[in-house]
């Protein structure tokens, strides 16, 4: 009866071992594959436009599938509705109107559930200020303001934390076969 329960002991030995190496590494392939994800952004194809004129923007951050609506803002202006790829990007061109006074503006996409807002300042040409160089000018900020995402907690990928694990998952792996081989031969003499 005591080699039975040393049996016992030495298979629940291995069998921790086996627990302890495919836990970690059955979550850790698709998590590190999808997150983190990159920081929402809008790149345009160009910050100065005339009335009329078209700018290509490419922006990324939108839930697949999304609906992203683009604005001109001074006064509201509605340039399309774009729905985001897989990868959460929306690709798209819109025409500023030919009404827009010159000077400064805000293009804005807008995307609702989850809410994301990216902007971008352009310059319509015609008058104002035409020579703006300022803040946020051509590159998209999260919202409509600068920052990071400071309610998001920094989760990275540290590969040396998962060597660890799998080294210590090992030697408990040989732990337990090598109290197997060991109870094997403590029962044949």
């Amino acid at each position: 009866m005591a080699t039975s329960s040393r049996w016992r002991a030495a298979l629940a030995s291995a069998a921790a071992a086996a627990v302890l190496i495919t836990a970690p590494l059955m979550g850790a392939g698709p998590a590190h594959a999808q997150y983190p994800p990159g920081p929402p952004s809008v790149e345009l194809s160009a910050t100065t436009v005339a009335p009329g004129g078209t700018i290509t923007f490419e922006a990324s951050g939108f839930a697949p599938g999304q609906l992203v609506t683009a604005y001109l803002f001074s006064r509201v202006t509605v340039l399309g509705t774009y729905r985001a790829n897989a990868e959460g990007e929306a690709y798209g061109t819109v025409t500023i109107p030919r009404r827009t006074k010159p000077g400064l503006h805000a293009f804005e996409l807008v995307a609702e559930n989850p809410d994301l807002i990216l902007a971008a300042n352009i310059t319509v040409t015609g008058g104002g200020r035409p020579g703006y160089n300022g803040p946020g000018y051509g590159k998209g900020e999260y919202g409509r303001g600068k920052g990071e995402y400071p309610h998001l907690a920094d989760t990275g990928n540290d590969d040396s934390k998962l060597a660890v694990t799998g080294a210590a998952a090992a030697g408990l792996v040989a732990t337990g076969a090598g109290a197997v081989v060991l109870m094997r031969r403590r029962s044949r003499s």
